[in-house]
């Protein structure tokens, strides 16, 4: 490509010899393959991360076993982009390479020295869905059983299911177990 900067106008050689591709090449390729990605987060990685403040992102442990921010990804990147990519990026351009990478959502913790430590909290949506599993299939039997014959008289009789039937699980108290 010659630039004429004359005229400011671009010529471009049709001479170009695909047998001199050279490795610049492949990272050239390589990076265009993030450059979408890149280009929306542009604002995003150049911004200043806030205390406290929930990021979508990836995390990995320390020397001195604190859980350290490494990559994150804006949300409205997350969800434009397959996971696949996503995922690949944030391996790609984290502050440690080569490690696998899990996306989780990760509250942010900046120390006064500067660190970026992050609390997960993805962990807590894991036992929430973990523990809703149970509550939905007893959920799922009292309205099964309050669709009886016998349930459905005796709350016309009485106003109320058999005692059985009367609590029916739900969140509140889902979580009761890690209480102390």
């Amino acid at each position: 490509m010659n630039n004429n900067n004359d005229d400011n106008t671009i010529i471009i050689d049709d001479d170009y010899d695909s047998d001199c591709y050279t490795d610049d090449d492949a990272d050239f390729e390589y990076d265009n393959e993030y450059s979408d990605i890149l280009f929306d987060e542009s604002v995003f990685l150049d911004s200043e991360k806030q205390h406290n403040k929930l990021y979508i992102g990836c995390s990995t442990i320390n020397s001195i076993n604190e859980m350290v921010l490494t990559c994150c990804i804006s949300a409205s990147s997350f969800f434009k982009y397959p996971i696949t990519k996503v995922r690949q990026y944030l391996l790609d351009y984290s502050i440690i390479y080569g490690q696998y990478k899990k996306i989780d959502i990760i509250k942010l913790d900046i120390e006064a020295d500067g660190f970026y430590n992050v609390i997960l909290k993805t962990y807590w949506i894991r036992l929430i869905q973990r523990h809703w599993k149970k509550y939905f299939i007893e959920r799922n039997k009292v309205l099964k059983k309050r669709c009886s014959i016998y349930s459905i008289n005796h709350k016309m009789i009485y106003g109320k299911y058999p005692i059985n039937q009367r609590v029916l699980p739900g969140l509140n108290g889902l979580l009761q177990i890690y209480n102390k």
